[in-house]
């Protein structure tokens, strides 16, 4: 166990309830609830989870973080829930939360590393910066060990590829150019919507991505924007090879957004307005 592993084991635990929707979770204490408690988080995120996923889905969370897409996904009432999240100590969290809330205690977790290799060990994460994210710069870190697997043999393994209804987020902060050719094995399954968010300036090649990416999203009866709305490839390209900090569909962090790619039609065909409320209770723990 490293020291940073032992000192966040070690220090006092606390929890809060939030709600989303009309529903109460339990969660533990952590940063992302106070910056996001007061105001709505990634409603877009949230719409396409309500148009997408129904009670015959099956829900994969790739890069699961602490669970809040999660959480997302468990208003739908999934059939089932698959998350995975490389970081130790996000993982430690994720579990917890899971745990504590009835919605979320069946979800099947795996601390893996979802990147081009299988059954491989890699470092992971490094700095202060990358310690508690999943990001692609902390893939060969130096601060943890964690088992690899390739996004096609994880869904092998676990059965999931002729689900009949399968909704595959996926969030691994630049990675994404480790998978491209996973991506690739997927194109022609009609069952498959996925949400993959991207972050072009984590990429090391931006257009030598758009080559395989950009030819994969073609397979699909419709790209979407965050909002649902159709996206024509040429702005896609422009969205992901642009050298602009900060652009009108990125992020308040920067040129990070996230896609739709479906054969199927939106279940619901409604935009949710939605907020995320902390509630004034607590309790600690020792």
């Amino acid at each position: 166990m490293t020291d940073s592993t032992k000192a966040h084991n070690e220090t006092i635990k606390r929890y809060r309830f939030i709600v989303v929707g009309k529903q109460s979770y339990k969660v533990r204490e952590h940063w992302f609830w106070d910056e996001f408690s007061k105001t709505s988080w990634e409603p877009q995120t949230y719409n396409i989870f309500h148009n997408y996923i129904n009670a015959q889905t099956t829900y994969i969370d790739i890069g699961a973080w602490i669970g809040s897409t999660l959480i997302y996904a468990s208003q739908q009432n999934p059939k089932e829930m698959y998350a995975l999240e490389a970081n130790p100590l996000s993982f430690e969290l994720l579990q917890e939360n899971c745990s504590l809330n009835k919605s979320l205690e069946k979800t099947k977790l795996s601390h893996l590393c979802i990147t081009d290799k299988s059954d491989e060990i890699t470092g992971f994460g490094g700095s202060n910066n990358t310690k508690n994210t999943s990001s692609a710069s902390s893939i060969n870190g130096d601060c943890w060990k964690v088992l690899t697997k390739t996004l096609t043999a994880y869904l092998a393994e676990n059965k999931l590829l002729d689900c009949k209804n399968l909704f595959i987020k996926i969030d691994i902060e630049g990675a994404e150019e480790l998978i491209l050719k996973d991506l690739e094995s997927l194109k022609n399954k009609e069952n498959i919507t996925i949400c993959i968010s991207l972050h072009p300036p984590f990429m090391k090649d931006k257009l030598e991505f758009c080559k395989s990416f950009l030819g994969f999203c073609y397979q699909f009866k419709k790209v979407l924007n965050s909002d649902l709305e159709a996206l024509p490839i040429e702005q896609l390209k422009e969205m992901i090879t642009t050298d602009e900090k900060y652009t009108s569909w990125g992020t308040s962090y920067g040129n990070f957004f996230e896609i739709v790619l479906t054969n199927k039609e939106i279940t619901n065909n409604k935009n949710i307005s939605f907020l995320l409320f902390e509630r004034n209770e607590a309790t600690r723990c020792l």
